[in-house]
């Protein structure tokens, strides 16, 4: 049996008691250490209890994803529970390493490279989260795009985005789609030729700011997601000139906002800020803010959905409906 740090059986005790003795755990937990482990009434006891109801034995229930939770807001990886027969599970959990974040190791910002293909970054798979995957597929669903759709994408990296197009689509309408990728990390752009040899598929390797003398033309749908928020972009003259010179009449445009952080090999809710020990989101919500209105100013219909990625969807009004 491995070695634990058993701290006890809550029953009764309240969320808030139990989130003070684990915090105090943890905090003395070194890397080396054995998992910290509690036990607490088996989740699958019930179905029609709420999370802190009491059940009949006088026990709190709570459901794992209440468990789940408050190891995240912890910062700790939560384990494999074991069932204890008695009508209780044990729980465990590891404290993440903080010292492991690829954001702390990253290049400065401009470094054409920090988000490379050599870097921890480009061992992320975006369509591999379930916050991001189900809204952006969700998102893509509700633009209702032609079958010979020409999509833009601005901060590409290695392609993520334009992979699931495959499995969304019939392959008779998706290879009659378009892809054009931008990036200034030639790493990373070779890892996406490498996924999609097709001539479909135009890569190029350019900064965002010189988008201008790139000729791209115009497209049914513009991607850019975790990009137009870096301080190295001009990024709202960009995002203009997006909507005014590189849509057709018809197209649609989706943005992303990164809310998340990764922290020891997992993703947590929330951008760091500095002298906040909590994610702190007035930043983000006025930049989700102005792009939405700009976007209602020019026929868009817009809606703002995610979870670890704020994504906004601006979907174009026919020219005789009204803005909403």
């Amino acid at each position: 049996m491995e070695p634990i740090r058993f701290v006890g059986r809550f029953v009764e005790m309240p969320l808030y008691g139990i989130f003070r003795r684990l915090q105090a755990e943890m905090q003395v937990w070194r890397v080396g250490d054995p998992p910290i482990a509690f036990d607490v009434v088996d989740p699958d006891a019930s179905v029609i209890h709420y999370t802190g109801e009491v059940l009949e034995n006088g026990a709190i229930y709570r459901s794992y994803r209440c468990w789940l939770e408050l190891c995240e807001q912890l910062d700790g990886r939560f384990l494999t529970p074991q069932g204890l027969g008695d009508g209780f599970v044990r729980l465990r959990i590891l404290p993440l390493g903080f010292e492991d974040s690829w954001h702390e190791r990253a290049r400065p910002s401009g470094d054409r490279e920090k988000y490379g293909a050599h870097t921890e970054f480009s061992r992320i798979d975006k369509l591999e989260e379930p916050s991001f995957l189900v809204d952006y597929v969700d998102a893509l669903e509700r633009l209702e795009l032609p079958e010979t759709a020409e999509i833009l994408n601005l901060g590409i990296n290695k392609g993520d985005e334009f992979a699931i197009f495959s499995q969304l689509y019939p392959p008779s309408v998706y290879e009659a789609m378009r892809f054009v990728g931008v990036d200034h990390a030639s790493s990373a752009l070779a890892v996406a030729r490498a996924r999609f040899p097709s001539e479909r598929f135009r890569w190029i390797d350019a900064d965002l700011n010189d988008l201008a003398s790139l000729g791209l033309g115009r497209y049914d749908l513009i991607v850019s997601i975790a990009t137009l928020h870096s301080p190295a972009l001009r990024s709202r003259e960009i995002f203009h000139d997006l909507v005014r010179l590189h849509l057709k009449p018809t197209g649609h445009i989706i943005l992303g906002f990164p809310n998340c952080r990764y922290l020891d090999h997992e993703i947590r809710y929330g951008a760091k800020m500095k002298n906040y020990t909590r994610p702190e989101l007035s930043v983000l919500f006025h930049e989700v803010a102005y792009h939405k209105r700009y976007l209602q100013q020019h026929r868009f219909r817009v809606t703002v959905t995610g979870k670890h990625t704020l994504l906004l969807t601006g979907k174009r009004l026919p020219s005789d409906s009204a803005v909403s």
